[in-house]
């Protein structure tokens, strides 16, 4: 006969079991519907990925998108006139996933065209953008909601981006009033990490404009801070950019067109001093724009902290003065250093300043090809750096 104690302790044991066996299911469901559907709450995200012969990345990239921990979104994939096997495997990701919507292109559009096509039927609250070669990590979405719904007055966020196979983190700056100013000459956020609000977009008509393709990024954020919004960045990295992929654009585009919108950008601030600029931008080059900006506080953008923090980041060489002057018709800024040159064009000239029927000039000689050149100053006088 089994003893009272006995059946005391198995009673009890049952009881342990039971409420293991229901704290687990609790944990099930509670971890199921906060995870696996949207709330009812939630803010519709539409994200928008182009892709353009990429069958041999954009798997990854959709299924990062698919295993977001936030659910409440439209996926908006653009093929832009794919060669290859890449609108095949669209095709069986749509039927896989309800919240894909694919869109075709008969023949390849560009990006900018793309992303407008998407941009005239998304639905969502926030616009997400992706890049077929790139991963998003799964909180990225959840923990850019969740920061837009508690900061109304930002327009843009961005986040940190992760290099793949490395311990790299690229950043870029969390503060509005320094994004203000990059945004004239750099982009002050990553593409492919943003989160944007979308009646900002379309209560100022905002798009991609086409003849910028390859940097088409460029002047968007820049019309969105012409516009008042603001642009931040997270400093997680919630995105792992594939660097070494393959780009459907050539280089000497990209060059092309950032320099166009450096052109526009820059000329009320710099006005007659508006230098040829490389892409990328030097640092250099990016030091003299921020002192102009600090000279004139354009448009009251920034406040000096701001201003100042951009100076200390870009102002780090040496320089002693700077002229500007003219070369092959277009407008070049020469770095001085104890009367040596730093730019990188001119390492091996030495040089020396002329004046000549009321006229300033520098003689460069390279004594390498034994060539002595002569070139125009833009202005009467040189520059003193306040380094």
């Amino acid at each position: 006969m089994i003893k009272i104690k006995h059946i005391r302790s198995i009673a009890l044991l049952f009881l342990l079991v039971l409420g293991a066996a229901g704290t687990y299911i609790h944990t099930y469901i509670h971890t199921y519907i906060h995870t696996s559907k949207p709330h009812t709450n939630d803010p519709l995200v539409t994200v928008i990925m182009p892709t353009y012969n990429r069958s041999h990345e954009v798997e990854k990239a959709i299924q990062s998108i698919l295993s977001q921990t936030y659910k409440n979104f439209e996926f908006i994939i653009i093929n832009d006139g794919s060669q290859d096997n890449t609108l095949f495997i669209l095709k069986k990701w749509q039927k896989k996933d309800k919240r894909i919507i694919l869109l075709n292109n008969e023949k390849n559009m560009g990006i900018s065209s793309s992303l407008n096509k998407a941009l005239k039927i998304a639905k969502g609250k926030y616009i997400s953008r992706m890049d077929d070669d790139d991963i998003s990590l799964p909180t990225r979405l959840e923990k850019q909601v969740r920061y837009l719904e508690n900061n109304p007055s930002i327009t843009v966020l961005g986040t940190a981006i992760k290099v793949p196979n490395t311990n790299k983190i690229n950043r870029l700056s969390s503060s509005p009033e320094e994004s203000a100013i990059l945004s004239h000459f750099q982009v002050p956020v990553y593409h492919p990490t943003t989160l944007i609000r979308h009646d900002f977009l379309k209560k100022h008509n905002l798009n991609y404009q086409k003849k910028y393709d390859a940097a088409e990024d460029t002047l968007f954020w820049y019309d969105i801070i012409k516009k008042g919004g603001k642009i931040t960045n997270l400093s997680e990295p919630l995105v792992i950019q594939n660097i070494h992929s393959k780009k459907n654009y050539k280089l000497d585009q990209q060059a092309l067109n950032y320099n166009k919108f450096i052109q526009q950008t820059l000329s009320p601030i710099l006005k007659d001093k508006m230098p040829t600029y490389r892409y990328p931008i030097s640092s250099l080059h990016a030091c003299i724009i921020v002192k102009e900006f600090q000279k004139i506080n354009y448009k009251n953008l920034a406040s000096n902290k701001a201003i100042t923090t951009l100076l200390n980041r870009y102002c780090t060489q040496d320089v002693d003065e700077y002229f500007y002057i003219k070369t092959k018709n277009q407008l070049t800024l020469l770095f001085l250093k104890n009367g040596k040159i730093l730019n990188k064009y001119f390492k091996l000239l030495q040089l020396k300043k002329i004046n000549q029927d009321n006229n300033h000039y520098l003689e460069l000689y390279n004594p390498k090809t034994n060539i002595t050149k002569r070139y125009e100053l833009k202005e009467d006088i040189y520059h003193l750096l306040d380094y």
